[in-house]
């Protein structure tokens, strides 16, 4: 399911890609020259594409390797580390945290 702000990015790609292939057709056809705007539209739509791919991106879990659906309902974050320096972060399905940790509360 996307959410709102997926729905927009997937709706101005659509503009983004019909408006390229018209720009490229014109210019094919010698109508147009103007290489800023084709080039200010590819790089739009890469930034698009980068942003939708960093929204859809899944979690895996440090213990059994799972990956996560959209919404990662039940997954837990732990900051790893000696006191006072942090290390990283692992990330843990809802089964290997309630077996590694016990029930959230």
């Amino acid at each position: 399911m996307l959410n709102e702000w997926q729905a927009t990015l997937r709706a101005e790609l659509d503009v983004l890609d019909s408006s390229l292939a018209r720009l490229k057709r014109d210019a094919e056809r010698g109508k147009t020259d103007d290489d800023d705007v084709c080039a200010g539209l590819e790089e739009r739509t890469r930034e698009v594409h980068r942003m939708l791919e960093q929204q859809t991106t899944r979690l895996t879990c440090a213990e059994c390797g799972r990956e996560s659906d959209e919404e990662a309902r039940g997954w837990r974050a732990y900051v790893t580390g000696e006191e006072g320096a942090v290390d990283g972060v692992e990330i843990f399905c809802p089964d290997c945290a309630r077996e590694e940790f016990g029930d959230a509360s």
